[in-house]
């Protein structure tokens, strides 16, 4: 623990004094693996190393890895698996990749919720579930993952303990899903009838 805080300490002096010279996400990368060999379960430095990292670099996957890392260290732990999760909330810089994005931000979440569900209280575990369905439905429905966005909003604004604001945009946002979903379907059955039998249903 001791020698964790040292590398923790030098890590700081390296950003603050040196930060406009060399490759600093390669650097800290090692140091916060180094504070993770040393004091695996040192959750809230980890967690803000990793924040450290997203800022240095815009590769979402390089950042992803360490805290993979983290999180396989520390299987109880909700919040570095729903810090992963927010890398990927930010819009790529190519937007081809949006769908990509949201789908790793999707599974980052869901290992949140399953992990706080097991290790937190109930009460605890209904409100990060909460927050976290939230985010997750809006990545989905902008990344067109339109069944889940239909059930993720669906939820949303049928929980009567959730204020009426909060209710209606979810209603809204449902209706958008609901209604590119249908279309989705009848253009699926339109293909599949064209296919088999050589033209356009009436």
């Amino acid at each position: 623990g001791l020698a964790a805080d040292y590398v923790w300490l030098t890590s700081l002096q390296y950003v603050t004094n040196s930060f406009r010279r060399g490759n600093k996400f390669d650097m800290l990368r090692r140091f916060y693996s180094n504070i993770l060999e040393l004091d695996p379960h040192w959750t809230e430095i980890l967690g803000n190393g990793g924040k450290v990292l997203s800022a240095l670099h815009k590769d979402r996957f390089a950042v992803e890895k360490f805290y993979i890392d983290a999180c396989v260290k520390n299987p109880d732990n909700w919040i570095l698996r729903s810090d992963a999760g927010m890398l990927f909330v930010v819009p790529p810089l190519n937007p081809a990749d949006q769908k990509l994005y949201a789908n790793r931000a999707v599974h980052r979440f869901d290992d949140a919720q399953r992990v706080a569900k097991r290790t937190c209280s109930p009460e605890l575990a209904a409100q990060i579930v909460k927050q976290i369905s939230e985010i997750s439905s809006r990545l989905a429905l902008e990344a067109g993952f339109l069944e889940v966005a239909d059930e993720l909003l669906q939820k949303q604004f049928n929980d009567k303990a959730s204020p009426l604001a909060v209710r209606r945009g979810a209603a809204q946002d449902w209706l958008n899903a609901r209604s590119l979903l249908i279309v989705e379907r009848l253009q699926k059955r339109v293909d599949e009838h064209k296919q088999a039998r050589g033209s356009y249903p009436a």
